[in-house]
């Protein structure tokens, strides 16, 4: 953590003031809260380079473990705040005062807090103080020694702030304040209602219920004084019983239950049990309203009353009406709506037409409207009309209509509405739906093939992958298109490029910005890699190579002839099998190597692994390869500059001259 700058200029004056970063500020302030201590503590530290803030810290267990429980740093913008001092009330709740300048602004005063339950490590919004109208000069630095945030001891909730400022610019001219605040809800009531229902109701019913709950969520118990909770029912709603354990209740003239028996903070009196019957002819949707009054309460006035609201079952028929679809339409394409209608009441429909409207909004062309059983308007036609006639049981839904529109280059956003009537339909609130649709630019589909040719070999330099983007979408791509390599365990990067791209062989990432027209591909980036000598492999692929290989035109297939002497082979008198020079003596493996247009012998030293290469004329040739296995390849390709099971070899001596072949790999099978 960076400590403030020590010293800070305030407006009016090239005099910087003393953050005093170099210590904690007054004071350390601890709390037993029965079940934990607490220790808050803050100090000035540089919040950026051109900015101070007040880093502050809770700090549990202290007789402990100490352990920190939050902490943050609060510097909300690019003004310095410094001088600071934290306290906590008996709810655990926060208070920080601080001194808060610039360059634009006289040394003030200002403070934030926070809740208990607020998000831990975060402080709400900054309320001023006062705003300063001086600044100190003639470099007197020193400011603030007194300031210190107390908490009153006769509530334990009450804050107290002090700290110095200046009505006018000069010295030793400072002036104290002194403020005072506290958390609604601190050391009072604060009683608070709710009122739920479970399931529908339905017309003609009886026994419905509401359950009512009062809670005190203040921080202090009711003064026994009266708490009255009243409901004033809707019409098609009658009342007939209310109780709940502890509460007196009345039916008339309206419901209202009483209790005066203290309330504890954050505990609930019994529930009450509003039980009601419903009219025969209610309506669709009703809302009952209740609220809870007395117990010194002197909390939050909004949560006195709550309001809950109910669907009633209609009797007769009820149409209901839907409206999806699938998001986001996309410019010249189709689009289609789904406008679906239930009768969700309890009777059949009577027969009567039933019709649905749509209002298509304007930029939407309508290209056409169907749906079994409907009879709807031309698709030019708006708004768009379907009808029929048929019953609709109780429960049961009408075919589907299918509205499909067009946006060209509609707005960005549209609400579409539709409305059902008829069918001796009996409640009115459920006869619309609105469903609002995003339109968006015809978007690209990137997609990415990656290739090779053939198997690659344990130990091989240089191989490679064509990576290939090709958008596959309804509109040409927008923006940085990014390709990243992610290699597997076994194979090392060596090069990684492609026309047009901008690549990093270290991420191995390539990047271009220009657009990508539908139907088309970049040009190919090439990955070259190499292969390591222990990778994992497909033995099965990797033969299937050998095979093809073996007819390659750079190809030299060596057969192994294992003997003591020229008759083992029928063309045994053809393979020299002198040794070479200062080599001891040892059985011999020879080998023979064949390639179009060129013939060499191989003889090797079965005890000592040393090895010759022999031309035509049996010239000697360069010592050094080494012969593993039973069947060996040349493999013409960069030479390999990592571990693996290949040995390369080139005849770099004045007897051999200049290698036969440039770059061999020679690799075991």
């Amino acid at each position: 953590m960076q400590r403030e700058p020590r010293l800070r200029a305030a407006v009016g004056t090239t005099t910087k003031l003393d953050s005093l970063a170099d210590r904690l500020m007054y004071r350390l302030a601890y709390r037993n809260f029965g079940d934990h201590e607490s220790l808050v503590v803050n100090h000035s530290v540089a919040a950026n380079t051109s900015s101070g803030g007040v880093r502050w810290y809770e700090i549990q267990n202290p007789a402990g473990t100490p352990v920190v429980a939050q902490q943050s740093t609060f510097a909300p913008d690019a003004n310095f705040r410094w001088m600071g001092s934290i306290a906590m009330d008996h709810a655990g709740d926060m208070a920080l005062g601080y001194s808060v300048s610039s360059a634009t602004m006289f040394p003030s005063i200002a403070f934030t807090a926070r809740l208990s339950g607020d998000p831990a490590s975060t402080m709400q919004t900054e309320s001023a103080i006062l705003a300063g109208t001086g600044s100190q000069i003639a470099g007197l630095t020193r400011w603030g020694d007194y300031s210190a945030m107390q908490i009153d001891p006769s509530d334990d909730c009450t804050f107290w702030y002090t700290t110095e400022y200046l009505k006018g610019t000069g010295i030793f001219n400072w002036n104290t304040r002194i403020a005072s605040f506290k958390f609604p809800g601190c050391n009072f009531p604060d009683l608070q209602i709710a009122k739920p229902h479970t399931g529908n109701f339905t017309q003609g019913q009886t026994g419905a219920t509401f359950t009512i709950t009062v809670a005190n969520v203040g921080l202090k118990s009711t003064d026994g004084t009266t708490v009255t909770v009243a409901d004033a029912l809707p019409a098609k709603l009658t009342a007939t019983a209310a109780s709940g354990t502890g509460w007196t209740c009345v039916l008339s003239p309206s419901v209202s239950c009483m209790r005066s028996d203290v309330l504890a903070s954050n505990a609930s009196y019994p529930p009450i049990t509003l039980t009601v019957s419903v009219a025969a002819d209610a309506p669709g949707l009703l809302t009952n309203t209740a609220n809870v009054s007395g117990g010194g309460d002197q909390g939050t006035p909004g949560n006195n009353q709550t309001s809950d609201t109910v669907t009633i079952i209609q009797t007769g028929p009820d149409l209901a009406i839907t409206k999806t679809h699938p998001q986001p339409f996309i410019q010249n394409q189709p689009g289609v709506y789904t406008i679906t209608v239930s009768n969700v009441g309890l009777s059949p429909t009577s027969g009567a037409l039933v019709t649905v409207t749509d209002q298509v909004p304007a930029g939407l062309p309508i290209a056409s409207v169907n749906g079994g059983g409907w009879t709807c308007s031309p698709a030019a036609t708006n708004p768009v009309s379907c009808t029929r006639t048929d019953v609709l049981a109780a429960g049961g839904s009408y075919p589907a209509i299918a509205l499909t529109v067009t946006p060209p280059t509609a707005p960005a956003a549209v609400s579409n509405t539709a409305s059902v009537t008829g069918g001796g339909d009996t409640n009115p609130f459920n006869n619309s739906a609105t469903d609002p649709t995003t339109i968006v630019v015809p978007p690209p589909d990137l997609s990415i093939t990656k290739t090779h040719t053939g198997n690659f070999n344990q130990g091989q330099g240089s191989a490679s992958y064509t990576l290939t983007v090709t958008n596959a979408g309804l509109g040409p791509s927008v923006g940085t298109v990014t390709v990243k390599e992610n290699l597997p365990t076994g194979l090392g990067r060596n090069f990684i490029f492609g026309t047009g791209w901008t690549c990093d062989i270290i991420a191995m990432a390539c990047t271009r910005g220009d657009s990508l027209a539908v139907g088309s591909s970049y040009p190919p980036i090439t990955v070259t890699v190499s292969v390591d000598g222990n990778a994992p492999r497909d033995r099965h692929q990797h033969r299937h190579r050998e095979r093809r290989d073996r007819h390659h035109t750079w190809q030299q297939h060596c057969h192994r002839s294992d003997h003591d002497s020229p008759r083992a082979r029928p063309d045994a008198g053809r393979i020299a099998q002198s040794r070479s020079a200062g080599a001891g003596p040892g059985r011999h493996v020879h080998h023979r190597c064949g390639q179009p247009g060129q013939r060499g012998h191989l003889g090797i030293r079965e005890h000592d692994r040393q090895s010759a290469l022999r031309n035509d004329s049996d010239g000697p040739c360069c010592p050094g390869l080494e012969l593993r296995g039973l069947e060996f390849y040349f493999l013409f390709a960069f030479r390999h500059t990592g571990a693996g099971r290949g040995l390369p070899f080139n005849r770099a001596d004045g007897i051999c001259g200049q290698p036969l072949f440039s770059g061999e790999q020679f690799s075991e099978r």
